[in-house]
């Protein structure tokens, strides 16, 4: 399920997605996903970061650069 999420990450042009953007794209549960997340971060796969909106702040996920690099 790390190499699906991965390649989520990878399908679109930016490395930058919430939470819902990855529940559509993978198709996992939203549970599972936060906890696969927190143990992808934890790996340092990906980061974290706040995005501000209208409605408030939302948590979105960023592939590291390493792997942004290894993917051109």
């Amino acid at each position: 399920k790390t190499m699906k999420i991965i390649s989520a990450f990878m399908s679109k042009s930016y490395n930058c997605m919430s939470l819902d953007e990855l529940v559509a794209l993978t198709g996992i549960d939203r549970k599972e996903l936060i906890v696969l997340l927190h143990n992808m971060h934890k790996q340092g796969l990906i980061t974290r970061h706040w995005r501000k909106r209208t409605t408030g702040k939302e948590r979105i996920y960023c592939l590291k650069k390493e792997l942004i690099m290894n993917k051109e």
